[in-house]
C-alpha cells in the first residue's frame, strides 16, 4: 500500500562539499564512534564497507530495543572521480517493526505484522540531525 512505510521510513540526499568519498567515508565513521553511548545511539553496531564507501548502522533503543537501520553511501554525481568534485551522501533509514527486537520471535512477529502502520515518533530523523551535526564538527559544515 502506498504510502504506509512514510511514517517509519526516512531518506536523503545531502551535499557535503568537495573531497573524495573515502574523506567524507572516515569522517562519518569517526562521526559515528563519537556518538556511540551518547543519546539515540546506546547501543548501535556500525558494519563498514570500505570497497563501496557505505556504512550501514543498526541502532537499537534503549529500553523496548527496537531496532532502527541506517545506511549512508558517499558518491559524486555522475561518478565523478576528481578529488574537487562535490561529493553526496545519500541516506536511507528505517524502523524495522512495531514489535521490539527484545519480544522473542521479534522478527516473525513483525513479518506477520508487516501491514500495521506504525510511527517512529520522529528517531530517525533525529538520529540522522545530531549523527549530521556531529560530522560537521569533525569536517566543517555538512
Amino acid at each position: 500500500v502506498p504510502g504506509l512505510r512514510a511514517p517509519h521510513f526516512y531518506e536523503e540526499e545531502r551535499s557535503l562539499g568537495s573531497g573524495t568519498e573515502e574523506e567524507f567515508y572516515g569522517k562519518y565513521l569517526q562521526a559515528l564512534k563519537d556518538v556511540q553511548g551518547k543519546e539515540l545511539f546506546q547501543k548501535m553496531e556500525v558494519t563498514e564497507d570500505k570497497a563501496k564507501r557505505s556504512l550501514s548502522v543498526n541502532v537499537w533503543t534503549a529500553k523496548a530495543e527496537w531496532l532502527d537501520v541506517l545506511r549512508i553511501r558517499f558518491e559524486k554525481p555522475g561518478g565523478g572521480g576528481g578529488s574537487g568534485e562535490e561529493v553526496v551522501a545519500k541516506v536511507w533509514a528505517t524502523s524495522t517493526g512495531v514489535v521490539p527486537t527484545s519480544i522473542l520471535l521479534a522478527p516473525l512477529l513483525n513479518c506477520a505484522l508487516c501491514f500495521f502502520p506504525f510511527s517512529d515518533v520522529g528517531y530517525l530523523g533525529r538520529r540522522m540531525k545530531t549523527l549530521h551535526e556531529v560530522a560537521a564538527g569533525v569536517c566543517g559544515p555538512v
